[in-house]
């Protein structure tokens, strides 16, 4: 049997406070769905403002994850379908012929390590304002 995925969610406000990294407007019309079997060892896939997560994520604000993904909404924002999966799995391709590694193709995909920097600086940034926090 087919896992069903969960309903379809808009960010929380503590979400789009929080993910600062996204333009406001765009955030505003991303969605978020579960589905609990992704395939190989992704745990979360972004289809346009469309997030699909294998796990329940808190909807605090605190994702690492989720802002990863919105990350990738952007780039499809920008880039558009055609040329974001082109340019995505092409870049996948060549890093596998060239590395022969599934992994290491999939970590050298620019939209990935642009992805994961943003999501990083992110993750700082909210990690110092709430060490400046008064208690």
């Amino acid at each position: 049997m087919t896992p069903r995925p969960t309903r379809l969610r808009p960010l929380s406000d503590l979400e789009l406070e929080s993910y600062d990294h996204l333009d406001p407007d765009l955030a505003r019309k991303v969605r978020v769905a579960k589905i609990p079997l992704l395939p190989g060892r992704y745990v979360g896939v972004t289809l346009g403002p469309l997030v699909v997560l294998q796990t329940d994520e808190p909807v605090d604000g605190t994702s690492a994850l989720l802002a990863h993904e919105l990350v990738h909404v952007r780039q499809w924002q920008q880039q558009g379908p055609l040329r974001f999966v082109t340019g995505y799995l092409g870049a996948f391709a060549s890093e596998l012929w060239r590395c022969r590694r599934w992994n290491q193709a999939y970590r050298a995909i620019p939209a990935e390590v642009e992805a994961r920097s943003e999501a990083t600086r992110w993750a700082q940034r909210r990690h110092r304002r709430h060490d400046h926090e008064p208690d």
